[in-house]
């Protein structure tokens, strides 16, 4: 399978999308550590060069890439929206996005559903991808309410346990 080559940017009608940067590792890092927020993910207290680490092995796997969430107008670095294809047999392909919107100043304004559109259209577009998938942890409302007003539904649980 090819690399799923990313343009130079793709764009939303209110953000930017783009490979993130070296230099904004550690912003992205420090957003996604913050009190509040890390207990959301399910590895904790990520370093910059763990980030990138990450990125490059998904990059290499030719199935996906983080980009940098760019607002269209101040072209702020707001964000990241990660995003891995996969492909089965005899379906259109699906792609399962992890987003983090990192200012509180950015968050509710829409930002996060316009870069998950923009990103979807290119996928469709490019990849053949026909759904998009997202995996939320128990107890977040916040993320399952911004889900679900940008048109995701539940669709499964999963459960899990450790052997």
């Amino acid at each position: 399978m090819r690399r799923p080559a990313v343009p130079r940017e793709i764009t939303g009608q209110k953000t930017v999308l783009r490979p993130i940067e070296d230099s904004e590792y550690a912003q992205a890092c420090a957003w996604r550590n913050a009190p509040g927020v890390a207990h959301l993910f399910y590895r904790r207290n990520v370093t910059p060069e763990q980030m990138r680490r990450d990125v490059e092995k998904l990059r290499r796997s030719a199935t996906g890439d983080t980009l940098a969430i760019t607002n269209r107008e101040t072209l702020d670095f707001i964000g990241t929206l990660t995003y891995a294809i996969a492909r089965k047999q005899g379906a259109p392909a699906e792609a399962t996005l992890g987003i983090l919107i990192g200012p509180e100043h950015a968050r509710g304004r829409g930002l996060g559903a316009d870069a998950i559109n923009a990103l979807g259209a290119w996928l469709a577009q490019e990849h053949g991808v026909g759904k998009l998938l997202v995996e939320v942890k128990p107890g977040n409302s916040r993320a399952m309410k911004f889900y679900e007003k940008a048109g995701f539904a539940q669709r499964a649980i999963i459960m899990e346990r450790d052997i």
